[in-house]
């Protein structure tokens, strides 16, 4: 082989293997900075990495044995030491996990403007996350998330004060509407 195809043959590798630590680094940052972008306080940051890293909710028990999953407390921390305005800025975000947290955040809360997102939330058709519940675990959307594990829409009776009866037209529209695994309660 002659020097000039060796030194094309270096070259290629060389470009390739530059290619993939820069795609590498690319990635790993990625999410890093999408966290950074984010306007909650500095504290939550860290956390909310591990959330992202994890790349699934949990209940509060999970597993054949049942044991609580530190995923589930850092959930709870990130709530717990939140702001409304943290929570909010939560829902706005892009990442399915993060909304759901922060409407979870303000559920719990029973902050006056939680039904508003929600109704925001159920027409965002595009962000999904990954819940384990018990031993088995589900890809669903973020809205459904929200009604079936959050409100717990499924099991509210007529007589709840959580929802009134407009409330519970228009959710269960909506439900119709964007086609969600939801039970419709009357």
């Amino acid at each position: 082989m002659n020097l000039k195809k060796r030194k094309v043959i270096v070259f290629k590798i060389f470009v390739s293997v530059l290619i993939a630590i820069i795609t590498f680094l690319g990635c790993s940052t990625k999410e890093n900075d999408y966290v950074q972008t984010l306007k909650v306080d500095e504290n939550l940051k860290d956390t909310l990495r591990v959330i992202l890293h994890e790349g699934q909710l949990k209940s509060e028990k999970t597993g054949y044995e049942l044991n609580t999953s530190p995923q589930y407390y850092r959930v709870n921390w990130v709530i717990k030491n939140s702001t409304s305005s943290d929570l909010e800025s939560l829902i706005q975000s892009e990442n399915g996990m993060l909304k759901a947290i922060g409407f979870k955040g303000l559920y719990r809360r029973q902050e006056k403007n939680w039904y508003n997102h929600l109704i925001n939330i159920m027409s965002d058709t595009t962000s999904y996350l990954y819940y384990k519940e018990g031993s088995l675990g589900e890809t669903m959307k973020v809205s459904e998330f929200c009604l079936r594990k959050v409100i717990h829409y499924e099991i509210l009776d007529s007589s709840s004060p959580v929802i009134n009866s407009e409330q519970r037209k228009e959710i269960n529209d909506l439900i119709v509407r964007y086609n969600l695994k939801v039970r419709i309660r009357e």
